[in-house]
């Protein structure tokens, strides 16, 4: 049986122990590889929060005015509405002012909360003072306050410096001429003759001063009470002295509407006096003609009233 060389044995244990440090030394660098990589993981990480918390730091920052506390619209600023604040630069608010500027007795236009940025937007001139009557009535006209039967559908679409035509909506007494001429009753007969209602042009591209006690300027809040109902429903038109004195006795003796128009048109157009006769002929125009509405005429025996159709020339042919 082959016994192996003693010599042998000592180079083949020798072999063996030289790959068994190699091996070891291998391993002992691989693991000191991956500590120093963890290492200089950790370092860059360290470094990088470094340098960023210096980057935070030297952020640029810029003292703006801020509220110190609430500021209400329409008033004036004072030192006790401000404060100085640093903001970084990337948050400042457009419009944002300087620490530098007062803005000391200038009114705020819109509230500002208390440690909101103070914007120029929100800053401006004092409130406009309302406007007095007197002022804004033009030279040679008067200004005339009138009950407007309508004024509930013209509420928000009719404003002071807008334009207006005014019709009346009278009952002309029996036998007067304006009677005569509408209702084409016999001038000076009062007889037995009803009041009929009519509706008449009275005033064209009209300037509108104010509306109840807005004349266009700042709102003035009126106490609640008696004829504060009244006032709200007066309009009052810039007109001439006749025109006032139209206006005046037609309010006495019925109802007044005005009637909205383009302020760039300023034409007068004719417009006929409205009442049931001519409602109809302008609502079937060929009615008459075809004999459809006969004219008639009221005839009165006593207390009876009778209506009597017209013969026409052409049927009587």
């Amino acid at each position: 049986m082959f016994q192996p060389n003693p010599e042998f044995k000592k180079k083949l244990l020798i072999v063996i122990a030289i790959a068994c440090g190699i091996l070891a030394a291998v391993l002992a660098r691989m693991y000191i590889a991956e500590k120093e990589l963890k290492l200089k993981t950790e370092i860059e990480a360290v470094k990088k929060r470094e340098e960023a918390e210096r980057l935070a730091r030297q952020v640029k920052k810029v003292a703006i005015l801020v509220a110190a506390r609430t500021i209400s619209p329409g008033v004036p600023i004072v030192a006790e509405d401000i404060a100085s604040r640093e903001v970084p630069e990337d948050y400042i608010q457009p419009g944002a002012i300087a620490s530098t500027i007062n803005i000391v007795g200038v009114y705020a236009q819109s509230q500002i909360l208390e440690g909101e940025q103070i914007l120029r937007n929100k800053l401006g001139a004092p409130p406009e003072k309302p406007k007095i009557i007197s002022e804004i009535t033009p030279r040679g006209k008067r200004a005339v306050s009138v009950l407007v039967d309508n004024i509930a559908s013209l509420q928000g679409l009719l404003q002071p410096g807008d334009y207006v035509d005014a019709l009346a909506i009278i009952s002309p007494p029996p036998g007067s001429t304006i009677d005569a001429i509408v209702n084409r009753t016999p001038r000076g007969q009062t007889e037995k003759q009803e009041k009929k209602s009519v509706t008449v042009p009275l005033f064209q591209n009209v300037l509108v001063l104010a509306i109840g006690s807005d004349t266009g300027g700042a709102h003035i809040e009126q106490p609640k009470g008696k004829g504060t109902s009244a006032a709200a429903n007066a309009v009052t038109l810039s007109l001439t002295p006749q025109e006032a004195a139209l206006a005046s006795f037609i309010q006495e003796q019925g109802k007044i509407k005005l009637v909205t128009r383009s302020n760039s048109d300023l034409s007068q157009t004719e417009v006929d006096p409205v009442n049931w006769d001519n409602l109809f002929e302008y609502l079937y125009p060929k009615a008459r003609e075809e004999g459809k509405m006969p004219v008639t005429v009221e005839v009165y025996r006593g207390l009876q009233k009778e209506v009597i159709p017209l013969i026409s020339e052409g049927k009587k042919k």
